[in-house]
């Protein structure tokens, strides 16, 4: 019964259906990394655009809290997109952002 199987059964067949599923496997865990950082960086730049938007408004206005603007700008910003973020990393990114701002001067 199982030369039966076997014969009937193309090796070739097998190696290239599996072949298949690897590669498929492969393609879909590149894209789900390339994603990933796609949305890393864009969420990054995002940040980086508000505050510096506020940093460039608060040279000809008074802003009470330029913190605040700033994140309700990426907030609203990344929302629109469709960007799920946590406030907590939000609140983090602001934060670097700025610190390395303030080394630059």
């Amino acid at each position: 019964m199982l030369e039966t199987i076997l014969s009937n059964v193309d090796l070739g067949s097998i190696i290239l259906t599996a072949l298949t599923a690897v590669l498929g496997w492969l393609g879909a865990t590149i894209k789900k990394i390339y994603n990933e950082k796609v949305k890393n960086e864009t969420i990054r730049n995002i940040i980086s655009d508000c505050v510096n938007y506020v940093e460039q408004k608060s040279k000809n206005e008074e802003i009470k809290n330029k913190y605040e603007m700033a994140k309700d700008k990426a907030i609203n910003i990344l929302n629109s997109k469709g960007i799920q973020v946590s406030e907590d990393e939000i609140d983090l990114l602001i934060e670097s952002f700025v610190n390395g701002l303030k080394k630059e001067v």
